[in-house]
């Protein structure tokens, strides 16, 4: 288990998810979505615009169950998983290094063509 400092995904944002499901989400045309997506609460796929708001709102309250969210992506056949951004917790984790290739990808970090190719170019 990890823990959160400071805390995240907790009742204490009640307010907040309230706040963003009355004055931002409403400012959105939330569509279904293209891929399917997992949520990271209990690990069930999201296929419609309504479960997809739903999972936006629960981000702000309800706690993250990795596992089940790891046990979704290995039944999709998922063995390679992108994280977007600064990775300051998915590669420690045992679980995902042990189920996933993990490669972080941001700012920096963009891939680059061999040398041996730019010499051809």
């Amino acid at each position: 288990m990890y823990t959160m400092v400071p805390a995240v995904h907790a009742p204490a944002f009640a307010e907040l998810r309230r706040r963003a499901a009355e004055e931002i989400l409403p400012k959105y045309d939330i569509l279904d979505p293209k891929l399917p997506v997992v949520t990271d609460q209990d690990g069930t796929i999201v296929t419609t615009a309504d479960a997809l708001r739903t999972m936006l709102l629960d981000t702000f309250d309800l706690p993250i169950h990795w596992p089940k969210v790891v046990d979704t992506l290995k039944g999709a056949g998922v063995s390679k998983m992108y994280i977007t951004g600064p990775d300051n917790l998915f590669h420690r984790l045992d679980r995902t290094k042990s189920n996933f290739e993990v490669v972080t990808v941001g700012p920096g970090k963009r891939s680059r063509p061999p040398a041996q190719a730019l010499m051809t170019a």
